[in-house]
């Protein structure tokens, strides 16, 4: 109702003119650490044109540590829900209030469906405001700029539309894309060290993300076959694995190498670090290994981000929209007839109409094995 009311003082324009220089910008994107990693492309080449400019971004509190390893982002305001709802309204009348003197050249609204960041964009005044939108989901009249979602790009594509008017980069910018904090990579180079995994005899390291979002668990890549190919590299191979995750998936991973650490000859090749890292100690640790091996989650787009290879196993979700771009990506996606059957539309609810994840049970450890074996040239 009040997208719908506000829409009355606001109207939208075809394209967006950029009249004169872009010295001040604000972006919205509150939800998705896949999602921020994948706008940082087209915010590249946005920061190219226009390098004068001071970019803003508001994201959620728990995202600020991912903010702030991206160059492009000169400040960082965040909100924050686990507090209540009154002190979450307070943070975003203050926020307003804040961005409606700061009188910014253009806004940017980076959801794709929410009428709050549609709301909020409308609140803070900008002399331009694009946005996303779709006639499935009513978010009223409250950009100038009113960017058609696309439900059949993928994700890299639309959110480069949005900054630039076009679709998509014929060459995505050189990784990374984000930058590690030297503490934190001195910190994750020091760990390696004393494990001897770095120096003369340094054998290549495997991270292995067995995990996924809470919100897309079914995602996940069945945990007995995350144990049988890390026996296989066990048995078959030299390389070091490390098992990344959150405090939250600690008690999942331990479950899966359980029997691998009663070995002392695994526990040496063997690392479980979740719930042990902050979000830059884990972007560390990704690229200073050789490979990651992931489910469809955050941590895989920022393996990429870091510029480091990537085996990426789908399933219920496609990787036309969310698979690694470019060179040294591997996806494994058997594409079943009822594959993919979660989406932005149905707020990424999996029906499962065999009722196993057959998309994913059907990717073998055997060939997950087999792409790591080609791509360190294995025996």
């Amino acid at each position: 109702m009040l997208c719908f009311i506000l829409s009355w003082l606001n109207k939208p324009q075809l394209s967006l003119p950029h009249p004169g220089p872009i010295l001040n910008v604000l972006i919205l994107k509150f939800w998705g650490m896949g999602s921020i990693l994948l706008l940082i492309p087209g915010l590249k080449e946005f920061k190219k044109a226009h390098p004068d400019c001071h970019i803003t971004v508001v994201t959620l509190a728990q995202n600020r540590e991912l903010a702030s390893m991206i160059p492009e982002l000169d400040s960082i305001e965040t909100l924050d829900f686990q507090n209540g709802l009154l002190v979450f309204l307070s943070q975003t009348a203050l926020l307003i209030k804040k961005f409606r003197a700061k009188q910014f050249d253009i806004v940017f609204d980076l959801e794709f469906f929410t009428r709050f960041s549609a709301i909020f964009s409308f609140l803070c005044r900008g002399s331009q405001r694009v946005g996303f939108h779709d006639r499935s989901s009513f978010r009223g009249n409250l950009h100038h700029v009113e960017i058609p979602f696309n439900s059949y790009w993928h994700g890299t594509d639309t959110f480069t539309y949005a900054f630039l008017q076009k679709k998509g980069l014929k060459v995505l910018p050189a990784t990374p894309w984000i930058k590690v904090p030297e503490l934190d990579q001195r910190t994750i180079e020091h760990l390696f060290l004393e494990r001897g995994w770095l120096g003369t005899n340094r054998q290549p390291i495997v991270c292995i993300n067995p995990n996924a979002g809470p919100l897309g668990l079914e995602r996940r890549w069945p945990s007995a076959h995350f144990r049988q190919l890390i026996s296989m590299l066990l048995a078959q191979t030299s390389l070091r694995i490390v098992i990344i995750g959150s405090l939250s998936d600690r008690s999942y991973d331990e479950e899966i190498v359980a029997s691998f650490m009663e070995q002392s000859s695994h526990r040496e090749r063997l690392f479980l670090s979740a719930g042990q890292l902050n979000l830059a100690q884990l972007a560390a640790m990704i690229s200073i290994s050789d490979l990651l091996v992931s489910n469809d989650s955050g941590p895989l787009h920022l393996g990429v981000a870091v510029g480091i290879p990537t085996i990426s196993l789908f399933g219920p979700e496609t990787p036309v929209l969310y698979g690694p771009q470019g060179a040294g990506h591997l996806v494994l996606y058997k594409n079943l007839p009822c594959s993919p059957c979660i989406n932005v539309f149905n707020n990424k609810t999996l029906f499962c109409r065999v009722g196993s994840n057959q998309c994913l049970t059907d990717i073998s450890p055997a060939e997950v094995f087999e792409a790591i074996r080609r791509r360190f040239n294995l025996p």
